[in-house]
């Protein structure tokens, strides 16, 4: 493990947890919030010594199944000279998923795929293009983040 993730692991463990109350929709938003922060942790190891920088910011979700209706997740951006690439969570229940995010380049307005949290018997991230069901998609690792990080290179 190298120190960076290390570091990152430690400082995780120095956080407070979130409070998490006794309904599943309160459990499964703070999942997905921890589960978006790791999720950026584990791309920017990825991208250690590319040059490409990730920025942190925070994305309001709007999902009506759930009880408060609309809640704060945080989201990432890797920037690569003019091209980006943004990872937003757009829903926590829908499609037989739990946490869906889109994936898109500031070059299309178009999504160009979404990943799930927990989708099906997927217990980690998975992928599929934009417009997939939660039930046809991948585990989503280092193969598939590159697939998509090409986006980045001209």
């Amino acid at each position: 493990m190298s120190a960076k993730m290390q570091f990152m692991k430690k400082l995780r463990s120095c956080r407070p947890a979130p409070p998490v109350s006794g309904s599943k929709s309160e459990k499964d938003i703070a999942a997905f919030c921890e589960s978006m922060s790791l999720l950026q942790e584990k791309t920017e190891g990825w991208l250690e010594g590319t040059g490409i920088v990730t920025e942190t910011f925070s994305a309001t979700v709007t999902d009506l199944l759930v009880d408060r209706k609309t809640f704060n997740v945080p989201a990432f951006r890797l920037r690569f000279h003019d091209k980006t690439l943004t990872f937003l969570p757009v829903y926590l229940y829908g499609q037989g998923a739990t946490g869906c995010v889109e994936v898109s380049g500031a070059q299309s307005p178009a999504p160009l795929c979404r990943l799930f949290m927990r989708a099906g018997h997927h217990r980690e991230w998975t992928s599929g293009r934009a417009g997939t069901e939660a039930d046809a998609v991948r585990l989503f690792d280092e193969e598939a983040f590159f697939d998509i990080a090409g986006m980045l290179l001209p």
